[in-house]
């Protein structure tokens, strides 16, 4: 039965001091999972040989740690590459500043925040939220899935992995077999259970959940069904003559919570745009025969009525100098990647750019959101400007709707607090850090009043008697002779 199936989920504690370490564990085992324990990265490689943890807490702090030759970023590089199924957390003393959240996404775009001012309880306490949570009719308990209605539970790690994931908004990854073991959740879920949770499969083994009615009411373009839309904001054309590479593109580009255009030609490509403005153009550039008739006209119209839309063009051959050289004449923005060694660069260079952070702004699921305050803007000029703020070849040029547009973005920035702004210069739009400066305390002058000229007036100490008002007055005294 299913139920008997399953491995125990684990979760991967690097932390350089004995003292959190032993009560981060202690923690995780009373929630009924399996701590690894690392104090230093050469161990925490070491565990994630044999080990297969669906959540991660890790220190970027190893100043106490024994010094093995081995770093923090390569045990988070190792969790990107080979554990999409595990959710990082970073617990480290002043990751909450800019440049250590800058330098956490560059790795690990889908690392999860904690700063050490908070306490070490409200680590815990955020761990055990995270290991007891619900999604529909499925709650995590004692390190299994449960469901509500019928009581039955579901053991292996990869259906907690799912319930973690999906409420933090994200996919997971998996190989081939955690895949099988999803497919028997899939079908625990459809048939033993009858839950109102679906596991939703996008192509290249990505998994997420989503309930059955949010399925059937978005049905995808060849059937299968796709993310909610957020509006029409939130759309990636994929021009590519390979039918299985546009399929590969197309599922990437969903899992990212945005609406796939696909063209076959450019052709396809200029009667999409004539409907559709879409944030981010992928091109495949390596098109033979007619296929690659008009690319050239594509990447120059693009460019020229196209200011608020980034075009990434992907090639086997972009070691060619002389094919660098041709892409920057044709459209001066132009972001290249090389796809010599497969697709899986290009994956992660395009989930940096749809999943950008830049101060307390950042993006998910095609809108533009605001940290502090959870507020979200919507328009894709605020996408479009924060996924080219990293990206130091690109500029986003835009007519005068489009400026009204990012003129308005920066209203809203100022509105919900915002320390990023929105600057432009002869037409080029770009977004900067601008932290709001104290106000300066200023002195009034004093107000000096002009000395009152002439003699001053005596003063007597001597009582004055009030005048008695409303008796009776004297009698004049008569005249003497």
């Amino acid at each position: 039965m299913a139920e008997s199936m399953g491995a125990k989920p684990e979760v991967l504690v690097l932390e350089d001091d004995p003292d959190q370490l032993r009560q981060v564990t202690q923690a995780i085992k009373e929630a009924g999972l399996i701590p690894l324990a690392a104090e230093h990265p050469r161990r925490a490689l070491a565990l994630l040989h044999t080990g297969r943890p669906i959540l991660a807490v890790i220190d970027l702090d190893m100043s106490k740690a024994e010094k093995t030759g081995y770093t923090v970023e390569q045990v988070l590089e190792r969790l990107l590459e080979d554990f999409g199924a595990c959710t990082p957390i970073i617990y480290s003393a002043h990751v909450g500043r800019i440049e250590q959240r800058e330098r956490v996404a560059r790795i690990h775009p889908y690392a999860q925040i904690q700063d050490k001012k908070e306490g070490l309880a409200s680590l815990i306490d955020r761990l055990r939220k995270m290991l007891q949570a619900s999604f529909g009719d499925l709650v995590i308990k004692s390190g299994s899935v449960h469901h509500q209605p019928s009581g039955k539970r579901f053991k292996h790690r990869v259906a907690v992995s799912l319930v973690v994931a999906t409420k933090l908004r994200r996919d997971i990854r998996l190989d081939e077999t955690e895949a099988r073991a999803v497919r028997r959740f899939s079908r625990w879920l459809d048939h033993e259970v009858g839950s109102e949770i679906q596991v939703r499969p996008f192509r290249n083994r990505h998994y997420d959940l989503a309930p059955r009615t949010e399925l059937r009411a978005v049905p995808g373009q060849d059937g299968r069904p796709s993310l909610p839309r957020h509006g029409a904001d939130n759309q990636i054309l994929i021009v590519d003559s390979d039918a299985n590479q546009r399929g590969v593109l197309e599922g990437m580009v969903r899992l990212l919570h945005f609406m796939p255009l696909v063209a076959a030609t450019p052709a396809e490509a200029e009667r999409v745009l004539l409907v559709h403005r879409p944030v981010l153009t992928i091109i495949n550039v390596d098109a033979k025969g007619k296929a690659a008739t008009g690319l050239d006209d594509l990447l120059v119209y693009l460019y020229e009525s196209f200011g608020d839309c980034l075009v990434l063009a992907h090639s086997k051959d972009l070691s060619s100098a002389t094919q660098q050289r041709r892409l920057g004449e044709l459209h001066a923005s132009v972001l290249v990647q090389d796809t010599s060694d497969g697709l899986e660069g290009l994956r992660k260079r395009l989930a940096k750019l749809v999943r950008a952070r830049f101060g307390d702004i950042y993006s998910e699921g095609g809108r533009v959101w605001h940290e502090k305050t959870g507020k979200t803007y919507a328009h894709r000029i605020a996408l479009t400007l924060l996924m080219a703020v990293r990206e130091t070849e690109v500029e986003v040029v835009l007519d005068n709707a489009e400026g009204r547009a990012a003129r308005r973005l920066h209203k809203w920035l100022e509105a919900v607090g915002s320390d990023v702004k929105v600057r432009h210069k002869y037409g080029t739009y770009y977004l900067t850090l601008e932290p709001p400066q104290p106000k300066r305390r200023v002195r009034q002058p004093e107000v000096v009043l002009p000395k009152k000229r002439g003699r001053p007036r005596k003063v007597t100490t001597e009582p004055v008697e009030p005048r008695k008002r409303g008796g009776p007055r004297k009698a004049a005294a008569p005249p003497t002779a």
